[in-house]
């Protein structure tokens, strides 16, 4: 067994880290490539480098990481950091890792993406169990376990080994043993050209070492040994020098140990693995103390919780030491130049000192006479600022004023343009068809000798519907200048009197009237009030559906200090959502059953501002029409 702990050793040591090969071609094309088409490369760049040279990987992960930050590409950040994860937990700055890992993973979950998904499980398990969070690392490492076993997937062999060494770590040899042993069953039923293969022999390889049973643990550290890329990382050849290390401490080869954990060592600092590099510390001062060799192992104890501290610790520390030395002598170059100055300015004063004394006593008189013409100066200049700041506060206020009435007017002007527009066309078009029917009366009375009766009662019912529309718009004149007084309104009593004024037409289509005037008072104008009532029940009694009995429900009630009137019937009725911008309008009309002249509307909705108030319509066509008012109380 010495000897074939001999060849391996040899064999291990001879394992060279090559440069892969297409860096350099890599390099080249991204020399070549404008910088929004880097990222890909980049991160191409720094998985080739990451087994041969983890801080050139580290330098073109952080590098794509931050141009895909910089370019809004989310593929590009995920891929980077993906890399920086690994590269971390590998340099043992396992906090960063779980970062990189962490801000990834909600992505993952959402997108389902399993691979993906399972990596990042096991990736946290990893940091965690590395942490010595045990718990933590077998929640993560058991969703890996169950989603790989739910897809078939092949990375369900790395998720066993990964779990099968979290619990070695706590212990529980029987279930670590059991689980690693699953992988290497899978492992060789599919084999991959991953590390799982590597992980496998080595993680045994600890759990039978604490076993202390070394022949079974330097077995599985020699299957380990014979691998080569992709199978087994330099990082996973570290740990199998260390569990050399270890097979041979406890068989108590010392030189052989020692050997072991130099070659991990080798390879630690030259990747910069600082856990690796520590737990190899800890070995060697574990085979020093077992030789008495005291000195030795407190040196490599002391080593051991150095690599504690950073990542790359000598750099820092040489990083440090170089800002002291740079800021010394910027210190020194800073106070000589001061030194310099100082002797230049006292060179000078003296040089100066006696025309000082000549001319002071004549600057010293004419600095008090030009103080105190300054002085006068500058109070009149303040009182004449100050009288200034006012008359333009003042002078702001007033044009701020005018400008706010100038507004207001023309807003008004511009309403009662629109207005006296609209009324122009009422005149025109309403009075127009009057006139025409009364002169084509005139014209048949002149021509055909026709009864004098029937002749009279057309020009009766032309003369009448002029009046009414003159009427209609008197009423609109009269609102526009009204100053009717607001008082409390009795809406039951005012509703009855607009069905007496209406009874003729009520008696003739005979409808079905429901009040409910739960809120029986409000405070509002009585004339418009009347109006109103009178408007919105003439439109329902002329508009109608004559194939079912018109029925009207009229109710009131307060809600949140204000006072609601709803007015709905079942007749003809419109589309409401189609012509919401037109309803309100003057000479506006929806149906052709009856004759209209499209103002009531206008004249509700006109009053109903009048009072502060607001009115909202819903209809439908054949199936009726609901107005709701809402006043204020007061």
């Amino acid at each position: 067994m010495r000897q074939q702990g001999t060849i391996i050793l040899l064999h291990c040591a001879s394992v060279l880290l090559a440069q892969p090969e297409g860096i350099d071609s890599l390099e080249e094309k991204l020399l070549q490539t404008p910088e929004k088409n880097r990222v890909e490369l980049l991160v191409q760049l720094a998985e080739l480098y990451y087994s041969p040279n983890v801080k050139k990987s580290l330098e073109y992960s952080e590098k794509a990481f931050a141009l895909a930050k910089q370019l809004n590409d989310e593929q590009g950040v995920y891929k980077a950091s993906k890399v920086l994860r690994r590269i971390h937990r590998r340099l043992g700055n396992f906090a960063v890792a779980l970062e990189y890992t962490l801000t990834t993973l909600p992505q993952l979950e959402q997108k389902k993406d399993t691979l993906e998904l399972i990596d990042s499980y096991l990736m946290l398990g990893n940091i965690c169990s590395s942490m010595e969070n045990y718990q933590a690392a077998h929640t993560y490492l058991i969703r890996g376990v169950i989603l790989g076993k739910s897809k078939s997937s092949p990375e369900l062999a790395n998720a066993y080994t990964f779990l099968g060494r979290n619990y070695g770590k706590q212990k529980k040899y029987d279930s670590a043993i059991y689980f690693i042993k699953a992988a290497l069953a899978l492992e060789g039923n599919q084999p991959k050209a991953d590390y799982g293969l590597g992980n496998a022999y080595n993680y045994l390889g600890e759990v039978y070492t604490d076993l202390e049973r070394y022949d079974e643990a330097f077995y599985y550290y020699s299957l380990a040994s014979m691998l080569s890329e992709p199978q087994l990382s330099s990082f996973g050849r570290t740990l199998t020098y260390i569990g050399l290390a270890r097979v041979y401490l406890g068989q108590k080869n010392y030189p052989k140990a020692i050997r072991a954990a130099n070659i991990a060592i080798d390879i630690a600092k030259a990747n910069h693995y600082r856990d690796r590099a520590r737990l190899a510390y800890l070995v060697l001062y574990q085979i020093y103390e077992a030789q008495n060799n005291y000195k030795l192992a407190l040196d490599c104890y002391r080593t051991a919780n150095h690599y504690k501290d950073s990542i790359f610790s000598e750099d820092n520390l040489q990083y440090i030491e170089n800002l002291k030395v740079n800021y010394e002598t910027q210190k020194l170059a800073q106070q000589n130049e001061l030194l310099l100055k100082d002797t230049e300015l006292k060179n000078a004063r003296l040089q100066q000192q006696r025309t000082w004394v000549w001319v002071a006593a004549g600057a010293i008189g004419f600095l008090i006479i030009g103080s105190f013409l300054l002085y006068r100066i500058n109070i009149q200049r303040r009182q004449h600022n100050a009288l200034l700041t006012e008359y333009n506060q003042s002078l702001e206020k007033e044009v701020a004023h005018r400008t706010r009435e100038l507004v207001q007017s023309n807003l008004e002007l511009g309403r009662q343009n629109s207005q006296l527009e609209q009324f122009s066309y009422i005149i025109a078009h309403n009075l127009r068809s009057s006139v025409a029917r009364i002169t084509g009366l005139v014209n048949i009375l002149s021509k055909f000798n026709l009864p004098d009766k029937e002749i009279t009662g057309k020009l009766s019912e032309a003369a009448h519907e002029l009046e009414t529309i003159l009427d209609d718009l008197v009423k609109l004149i009269e609102l526009k200048n009204s100053s009717n007084a607001f008082e409390q309104v009795n809406l039951p009593d005012r509703f009855e009197k607009v069905c007496l004024v209406l009874r003729d037409k009520l008696k003739e289509v005979k409808p079905e009237i429901e009040t409910s005037f739960r809120e029986q008072v409000c405070h509002a104008i009585p004339a418009y009030i009347d109006s109103i009532f009178y408007n919105l029940l003439s439109n329902a009694l002329k508009y109608r559906q004559l194939q079912r009995p018109l029925i009207v429900r009229v109710t009131s009630w307060r809600d949140d200090g204000k006072i609601f009137l709803s007015f709905s019937d079942n007749g003809s009725g419109f589309d409401s959502d189609l012509l919401k911008d037109r309803i309100f309008n003057l000479n506006e009309r929806f149906h052709t059953q009856a004759d209209g002249k499209g103002m009531g509307l206008y004249l509700v909705k006109t009053q109903v501002e009048a009072m502060q108030g607001s009115i909202y319509v819903e209809s439908k066509v054949n199936e009726g029409t609901t107005f709701r008012i809402m006043l204020p109380v007061t």
